[in-house]
């Protein structure tokens, strides 16, 4: 397995998290095993999930009994930017939680999710 820097300079951020995740989190990692690696989410002998043993063991079993196929792990960041859309977040904030460098490409991949506002506009 291979690890390396951020694809972007953007790519490397801080993103807030609600308190209660920051909890779980905290909670979480306080039940690591001391010296551990530093990975929040690490395989049963240690070290990082890796990606195809996680996708058959954890996603696709979640995934049938929950909202079905075909659902992409990719598919999770897509209904995060919906979410933020929908509640009326701003393309920039969007654009930093992404950690895309441009607001430009925020809008090209996402500006569809933006439909409605013009209406939105006018009625206020």
């Amino acid at each position: 397995m291979l690890l390396g820097t951020p694809k972007t300079l953007a790519s490397r951020r801080q993103v807030a998290l609600p308190r209660f995740v920051a909890t779980a989190l905290s909670h979480h990692l306080a039940q690591s095993p001391p010296g551990g690696d530093g990975f929040v989410f690490q395989a049963p002998m240690g070290g990082p999930v890796r990606r195809t043993n996680f996708r058959r063991r954890t996603w696709v079993p979640a995934v049938r009994s929950s909202v079905g196929e075909p659902m992409r792990f990719h598919d999770l960041r897509r209904t995060h930017v919906a979410l933020l859309i929908e509640q009326g977040e701003h393309p920039k904030t969007i654009q930093a939680r992404l950690g895309q460098a441009s607001i430009a490409t925020t809008l090209d991949v996402y500006g569809h999710l933006f439909d409605g506002l013009d209406e939105a506009a006018a009625d206020r």
